[in-house]
């Protein structure tokens, strides 16, 4: 049986689903939050789908035994492999890129670009989504192999950083998208002000909300949301606790926070 006081559990690579932990404290104040994050092993992006697959199930299994009530899988390379996923556990998952595909349809588009990690755009998880929901649209994609990697390091500024950005992004326009491109990896909008400082033109969509939002519907319409309570946020990292502490900080979550570092998630 699920209970409503248990934490709600969140998971990435690195500190880049700490921009969907944001969102859900915001949304959910009253909801306490056990985040991983595997830096050790970030990025994901670069992994084979098996690699991706055993790192996931091994937090899944963390969370079984914490006896969280849902899990927020803030990450596009996982939430690519989420159906193989979901097979092995019955905590409810909630894929960010079925959220983010959604999120975009109900704004009308027909068409956008996409950047994200190289398993995230290869698996075309992003396409079919879209597609099964509207099958005229159409997506211009590419992806990064070193942002999300970069950015978890702590490199969310920089000629070095705005360099790998224009060659990523660069791609896409050249084949046509040049108004609104999805940042397709939650490390990205940690560096959103470089984003815009290399394409001030462009709208770039950050799904983490609609993510956030589409897990509050759902605790409440399973009579789940804890009221009454001042939530508290923990932080369990494979990596090193400064980055995460500095995230949090810019991203202003640091209040009621504990970062701790585990040899293994």
């Amino acid at each position: 049986m699920i209970k409503s006081d248990a934490p709600v559990g969140a998971m990435d690579s690195g500190v880049g689903g700490l921009t969907v932990v944001q969102n859900l404290r915001r949304i959910l104040p009253g909801e306490d939050i056990l985040f991983y994050g595997d830096s050790a092993n970030c990025p994901y992006g670069n992994r084979s789908e098996d690699e991706v697959f055993e790192l996931a199930m091994s937090m899944i299994r963390s969370f079984e035994r914490e006896g969280v009530k849902c899990v927020v899988v803030a990450c596009n390379t996982m939430s690519a492999i989420i159906e193989r996923i979901q097979r092995e556990t019955e905590l409810k998952l909630f894929s960010i890129v079925e959220s983010t595909s959604r999120y975009v349809v109900k704004l009308g588009l027909d068409h956008v670009g996409l950047i994200a990690t190289e398993r995230a755009v290869q698996s075309g998880a992003f396409d079919r989504t879209f597609r099964a929901l509207h099958p005229g649209f159409t997506l211009t994609a590419n992806s990064s192999h070193e942002l999300a990697g970069m950015i978890d390091r702590g490199t969310i500024s920089g000629d070095e950083l705005e360099k790998e950005i224009r060659f990523c992004i660069n791609k896409i326009i050249n084949d046509g998208e040049r108004e609104k491109i999805i940042l397709g990896c939650t490390h990205y909008p940690i560096a959103l002000e470089s984003f815009k400082h290399c394409y001030p033109e462009i709208e770039f969509i950050n799904a983490a909300e609609a993510q956030a939002l589409t897990c509050a519907n759902w605790l409440n319409d399973n009579n789940l949301l804890r009221r009454g309570h001042s939530g508290k946020l923990c932080i369990k990292t494979s990596g090193g606790p400064e980055v995460f502490s500095r995230v949090c900080t810019l991203l202003d979550i640091s209040q009621d926070t504990e970062i701790i570092s585990v040899s293994k998630l």
